[in-house]
């Protein structure tokens, strides 16, 4: 493979990186969440801040990951993200981050499924907040997504 071709693959794939230190406000079901973008120590860290539809300040957390995708939110204060590889970075209303992963609730054959192109997997179909639960959907190829629910309460995921 060539120099070049290597090169356009690794841009194509690769997030912006304008848009992934860019500081940018996300809004929904009245909150507005924040991200800011500051250097230390040589390495590029986030903050969120998550306020309400007065303004007032919900939660603050730093975090190390861009968090370059859209976020989804709960009615109560709940916020989701894609993280990549079966993952999702799920911010409770009081800030605290839980990793939530579906990968280990596929089958092989599922895993198989999943649409793969030059950038990797796209297994992220979107997620939704409903009834207490995140409900995740998975891509699978010429099928249905499958869904996953993670049950806020206690952070249970299952089919």
């Amino acid at each position: 493979m060539s120099l070049s071709l290597v090169l356009a693959l690794s841009l194509a794939c690769s997030p912006n990186l304008a848009e992934s230190i860019r500081d940018k406000d996300f809004t929904g079901h009245g909150f507005t969440l924040s991200r800011r973008s500051t250097q230390e120590h040589h390495k590029r860290v986030f903050t969120l801040e998550l306020h309400d539809s007065a303004g007032a300040l919900r939660w603050k957390a730093v975090d190390p990951d861009g968090l370059d995708s859209r976020p989804e939110f709960s009615p109560d204060g709940w916020v989701a993200f894609d993280l990549g590889l079966f993952e999702v970075a799920l911010y409770s209303p009081s800030g605290v981050k839980k990793l939530v992963s579906v990968r280990k609730l596929l089958t092989p054959a599922e895993e198989r499924r999943v649409p793969r192109t030059s950038c990797g997997l796209t297994w992220y179909r979107g997620a939704r907040f409903e009834d207490g639960a995140l409900v995740i959907a998975v891509t699978q190829r010429d099928a249905e997504p499958l869904t996953f629910k993670v049950t806020l309460s206690s952070l249970a995921v299952s089919r």
